[in-house]
């Protein structure tokens, strides 16, 4: 009963600070909504007796990687004028539709594979540092490598975006009485 209590607040949590984190405005913020969320999972892993999943969850995504965000956004920053364009009504509508529009595929999904098909067996080392290291680098080797390089793109980006051009030292006028 209270495992079942745990899991519906979780996971409605998780789901609340995922749409909060589409939907606000203020980077920082979302990045703090998106940090709560990513607790949130590492609390559903728990749940499943997968906690080095949870342990690297709350590690690398809510710590590493979040601090590589708000490394990101604090190395923008973003004047009044730029974030006051996601404030708008229209651009709020937009954001709060899609992740309406996502929740309901997302249920259509879940309501149609729960009836086609039974659920299969969790594997003996599911969650566990060999079960994970195995899957990581033989199955999800190439996705793996893939997010790594978009993830350091990313940086790189947004580093040659905010870059100031370098100041070059102007050659010295000559005076006409000079030639």
């Amino acid at each position: 009963m209270m495992t079942a209590l745990a899991f519906y607040i979780l996971a409605t949590l998780c789901v609340v600070m995922a749409v909060l984190t589409v939907t606000l405005a203020n980077p920082v913020t979302c990045a703090l909504s998106l940090i709560v969320c990513l607790m949130c999972l590492a609390g559903l892993f728990a749940q499943l007796a997968a906690g080095y999943v949870a342990i690297l969850q709350v590690l690398v995504y809510a710590g590493a990687i979040m601090v590589l965000f708000l490394f990101v956004v604090m190395l923008l920053s973003l004047s009044e004028e730029e974030t006051a364009e996601g404030k708008s009504g229209r651009t709020r509508l937009l954001k709060s539709l899609v992740c309406f529009a996502f929740l309901v595929d997302l249920y259509v999904f879940v309501d149609q594979s729960m009836g086609a098909r039974e659920f299969a067996e969790v594997q003996q080392d599911f969650g566990s540092l060999a079960g994970l290291g195995e899957a990581l680098f033989t199955r999800f080797l190439v996705p793996f490598e893939v997010i790594s390089l978009l993830l350091t793109a990313a940086v790189v980006g947004v580093v040659a975006i905010t870059r100031k051009p370098l100041a070059l030292p102007q050659p010295a006028e000559r005076s006409p009485s000079s030639r």
